[in-house]
């Protein structure tokens, strides 16, 4: 993923006021977040709710550490998955 703007893309910021979409996360990054979401909701028997997604820093700390920490959701991906028991990811 380039670190810097393209030409087209300062041309939109200037244009609209902001660039959209960025790419942060590359394809199996987005795979293996995606699955540790399904597997969660699999647990729980239903689909992640409003509450749950607008607090979901405190059910997967890659959400978390996403956001605080950069290259986190490598060292996630990299790590020991916890129990299907755990509350917390």
């Amino acid at each position: 993923m380039p670190k810097l703007l393209s030409p087209e893309q300062v041309a939109a910021y200037e244009r609209d006021g902001f660039v959209f979409p960025v790419d942060v996360l590359g394809p199996d990054e987005v795979r293996a977040l995606r699955a540790d979401l399904e597997s969660w909701e699999q647990e729980q028997g239903a689909a992640i709710d409003f509450t749950e997604k607008s607090k979901s820093y405190l059910l997967f700390h890659w959400a978390t550490n996403s956001c605080t920490t950069p290259g986190s959701w490598t060292r996630w991906k990299t790590s020991s998955a916890p129990t299907s028991s755990s509350t917390t990811r």
